[in-house]
């Protein structure tokens, strides 16, 4: 079990990542705030304890992927509350993430923000690590699709 110090050290390394990880999958800040929550009071109760912290944010991670799979946040109004567009911005990025599926969005995150590999991204997500080459070229293709709407 990780001791309560090395807790707090994790919380407040990974806790920012994560909020925006989810509220990028489920769309609706409170929902994501809420889902984070549980994603931690479920690691600590695990008593998951990994070689590493990276390995312990991986684990954090694939519950919280679970847990938004679980709740389905689709409604049309949680994502445009979620959705801040900038006027003077020329391309609208939020608004062709919201467009692509929780999946698609998740495998983005996860390898150009959060930078996994695709073992790690396989890991997170729940797909065969020899899929995850696919998925993310199929992903991003329907991400640049959208960006060209527009």
């Amino acid at each position: 079990m990780i001791d309560r110090q090395a807790f707090e050290r994790f919380y407040g390394d990974s806790q920012p990542r994560l909020q925006s990880f989810v509220q990028r999958l489920c769309g609706a800040r409170d929902v994501a705030e809420e889902l984070v929550q549980e994603a931690y009071y479920r690691f600590l109760r695990s008593g998951f304890e990994g070689a590493s912290d990276e390995e312990r944010r991986r684990y954090l991670y694939r519950i919280a992927v679970n847990l938004v799979r679980a709740r389905r946040v689709r409604t049309h109004e949680a994502r445009e509350e979620a959705i801040e567009i900038d006027p003077a911005a020329a391309i609208d990025v939020n608004a062709a993430l919201a467009k692509l599926s929780e999946r698609d969005r998740g495998m983005l995150w996860l390898a150009y923000v959060e930078e996994y590999s695709h073992r790690e991204i396989a890991e997170v997500m729940g797909v065969a690590a020899l899929s995850v080459r696919v998925l993310l070229s199929r992903a991003r293709k329907r991400f640049v699709a959208l960006m060209e709407e527009r």
